[in-house]
């Protein structure tokens, strides 16, 4: 394993935020992106699809985009028209990953520990996986590196849940307990019996709407 690039330091809360919110934003609205600076900071601040939910000033967001940059796992663009500089994610070059492995990270990043099939629902818009088997291979090479680690079931749960490693491990530990005896809702609990099937019309047509939601609250918070 010591043959991949790895990261030179871990990541901050406010750098982890950033970097996923440029991955997202790279798939789920590519016609927006790259992005501003504010639209960064919109994109962090989200109050769907995202755990915790964080209230970012541009200064934030700002100074996480300059230590990402620092780290390569950032770029500005500079627009032909000579308009606002924008920025791209880099993690797929700079720690030599596929897109999978990716969207993965990303959906961590943006959502907290979750289960295989909380992954699969929740970054499906991101990247289909055919089955929970191509899932849970693309997180076993995460392990194996060290950017994943599979926890101890916990009582009352039903599966394993999964989190990245990119950021303090401590932290990344502390954020799956608070969030460890979260209800066992019907949705989750839907979740895990469908596992082994496709995901439904509803679920995807229930994340088309967020989605749509989400892109218009982006657009608003940028005129304002």
């Amino acid at each position: 394993m010591s043959d991949y690039p790895s990261l030179s330091r871990t990541l901050s809360a406010a750098e982890l935020r950033v970097l996923g919110t440029l991955i997202e934003k790279s798939l789920t609205t590519p016609e927006q992106y790259p992005l501003s600076l504010n639209a960064t900071k919109v994109g962090c601040n989200q109050k769907t699809s995202r755990e915790p939910v964080v209230n970012f000033d541009e200064r934030t967001a700002g100074m996480a985009l300059r230590d990402l940059i620092d780290l390569k796992l950032a770029k500005e663009v500079f627009p032909p028209d000579r308009g606002a500089v924008k920025y791209e994610h880099r993690l797929g070059p700079c720690l030599d990953l596929r897109a999978p492995a990716v969207t993965v990270l990303a959906t961590l990043m943006l959502r907290g520990a979750q289960t295989t099939g909380e992954l699969r629902q929740n970054g499906h818009r991101l990247h289909a996986f055919e089955t929970l088997g191509h899932l849970e291979d693309v997180l076993d090479r995460l392990s194996e590196r060290g950017l994943v680690l599979k926890l101890e079931r916990a009582p009352g749960q039903r599966e394993e849940r999964y989190v990245h490693l990119m950021g303090e491990k401590d932290a990344a530990l502390k954020q799956a307990a608070a969030t460890s005896g979260r209800e066992f809702t019907p949705e989750r609990a839907a979740v895990e019996r469908n596992n082994n099937a496709d995901i439904s019309v509803l679920h995807a047509e229930i994340a088309e709407l967020k989605q749509r939601l989400e892109t218009l609250e982006a657009r608003f918070e940028a005129w304002q």
